[in-house]
């Protein structure tokens, strides 16, 4: 009966569409089941003895070898979608992004880790796609704001030249109107000044009519050619 309900155990255990592996204290990997040997590309037992450093990038291992010391030596569970999200190496050295939950078993006093592994990778990849889209979308609106605030500046320098040019206007309409006023003004002191003249000049110009008319009347020698000539003088100049 127990070896049938191990092998019932077994069974389940690789039939699980969850990826799962069995790690000892020294970091390897006792047992893996099918779903994870296929989000790592990797067949049958190519992975049992193997130590877990072999999914994780070079530049990561030696500080994931302290993190399982430290996890054996507590009693800390992670569960997934708690933000342990990585990137770990296929066989074909292709990297893949996975979330990690982890437990600790403890059996026949012996400590290994359950890890719990699921692929994220179009998760990942649409998460990128969408920050990529973000950073286009923030690069178009910077580009859209950039253009806006040119057309705004534009506007208002419009703006001032088109306020510049209804003062220009209409200084000049009042510099017209003023000077229409001192025209008027010029020509009523023309006509002023002339009437003036006139009657300044009117009043002399008839005494010396009358007096020539007086001295042609009553001077008898009129003939006489040098006082006839300065009559026609005074004729002419009247």
């Amino acid at each position: 009966m127990f070896e049938n309900d191990q092998k019932f155990c077994i069974q389940c255990f690789d039939t699980l569409q969850e990826g799962i592996c069995i790690i000892d204290q020294t970091g390897k990997i006792v047992r893996s089941n099918k779903s994870f040997e296929e989000i790592f590309g990797y067949e049958g037992d190519e992975l049992n003895s193997q130590t877990i450093d072999i999914l994780l990038p070079k530049e990561v291992r030696k500080l994931h070898q302290a993190h399982v010391s430290d996890f054996f030596n507590s009693a800390i569970t992670y569960k997934k979608k708690q933000g342990r999200e990585f990137k770990v190496i296929k066989k074909d050295g292709t990297s893949v992004f996975v979330e990690i939950g982890l437990n600790q078993l403890d059996i026949e006093g012996d400590l290994f880790v359950k890890a719990s592994v699921t692929d994220i990778s179009s998760r990942k990849q649409k998460e990128l796609e969408i920050q990529e889209l973000n950073i286009q979308l923030k690069g178009e609106v910077e580009k859209r704001t950039k253009e806006l605030r040119k057309v705004v500046k534009e506007l208002q320098n419009s703006n001032k030249a088109l306020v510049n040019e209804v003062r220009r206007k209409e200084l000049a309409e009042i510099q017209a109107k003023q000077a229409l006023q001192k025209e008027k003004e010029l020509h009523l002191l023309q006509t002023k000044l002339l009437s003036m003249v006139s009657h300044e000049f009117k009043t002399p110009l008839s005494g010396m009519l009358t007096s020539l008319s007086l001295i042609k009347k009553y001077t008898s020698d009129l003939d006489h050619p040098p006082l006839q000539k300065h009559i026609e003088t005074i004729n002419r100049l009247i």
